[in-house]
């Protein structure tokens, strides 16, 4: 299975202290705009044209999921700011499934769960 997403998160962020190191919180959801989605399926025991009459599983819709971080900003000069977060996401998404070749053709929905963890850092400077 091969998914490519465009992570769109809306989050909103809360701080701690307004002091020179302020520790934050980041709690959200995101949209994941399908960029690529495929399927590799693998049969036993079917000849190649019984392969090609299977129909193949697609995804349905656009990735939803809910994330939250923990991270910290360091203020070292005026201009000049430093941010640590480490942030956790969790995506579904819907697969859909047609079997006719070994089933009875009825459609089988199936969600599937991806989880992602993320360390970043960044250096802001203003003008």
């Amino acid at each position: 299975m091969e998914l490519a997403y465009l992570d769109i998160p809306f989050s909103l962020e809360y701080h701690f202290s307004k002091k020179k190191i302020s520790p934050f919180a980041q709690l959200g959801i995101n949209l994941g705009v399908p960029l690529k989605r495929e399927v590799t399926e693998k049969q036993f025991m079917a000849t190649p044209q019984e392969l090609s009459q299977q129909p193949k599983a697609t995804f349905s819709g656009s990735g939803f999921g809910f994330g939250g971080g923990i991270g910290v900003k360091i203020r070292s000069k005026e201009k000049m700011t430093l941010q640590f977060l480490g942030q956790y996401t969790r995506f579904s998404t819907l697969l859909i499934a047609r079997s006719t070749l070994f089933g009875d053709g009825n459609i089988d929905l199936a969600t599937i769960f991806l989880s992602r963890v993320q360390l970043g850092g960044t250096l802001v400077f203003r003008m």
